[in-house]
Order: structure tokens, then C-alpha cells, then sequence
């Protein structure tokens, strides 16, 4: 699986060619590139990430972020959690492309 290496993030192909061909908002695209990012696309790496993060990261405002990350776990693009930690939610890129859906 790809790492974060001296400032770059390399995506699997099949993440990469995915990514291309699912029917994904502007919105919905910059949660997940900035969800990339932030994982480093680690195979089961779950990061707690705040709304205001995603909204700083993204410059998006709360309503298409909160939207956004709900349409991308339902596509399964995205996988969440809540945490125990201040009821924190944890996001991560689900590197099983094949199971991206577009509904």
C-alpha cells in the first residue's frame, strides 16, 4: 500500500483509477483527496479528523463537508468510526476499491 514519503502520498492504482471513474461531487473529491493526505492511504489507518479540520483542509463550509463525508461513507469510498475519545468520529480511505459504489 502506498505511504507518505519526503512530502508526496502514492496512491494504489486501483485507488488512482477509481477515483477517476466514480461519479463524485467537487466536494465529495476534496474530502477524499484531503482524507488521503492525511492517511497516507496506511491500510487500516483511521485518523480522528474534527469537521473544522476538514473545513480548514478542504475550505469547505460545514454543511457540504458534513454532507459530504455522509454521501462517501453510504458510496463505502470512505470508512468511519466513532472513538472513544471526546466522541471524536475516525475517518479512513477504504483502499477496497472494488467495493466503491456510485448510489
Amino acid at each position: 500500500m502506498s505511504k507518505r514519503q519526503e512530502g508526496y502520498v502514492y496512491i494504489p492504482d486501483n485507488v488512482s483509477e477509481k477515483m477517476m471513474s466514480i461519479k463524485l461531487s467537487g466536494g465529495e473529491f476534496r474530502i477524499l483527496y484531503f482524507l488521503l493526505r492525511r492517511t497516507g492511504m496506511d491500510v487500516g489507518s483511521f485518523d480522528a479528523i474534527r469537521c473544522s479540520e476538514f473545513m480548514m483542509g478542504t475550505n469547505l463550509p460545514k454543511g457540504t463537508v458534513q454532507s459530504g463525508l455522509s454521501s462517501l461513507a453510504k458510496k463505502r469510498v470512505i470508512l468511519a468510526k466513532k472513538i472513544s475519545i471526546d466522541n471524536y468520529m475516525a475517518y479512513a480511505v477504504n483502499v477496497n476499491a472494488e467495493e466503491w459504489s456510485d448510489q
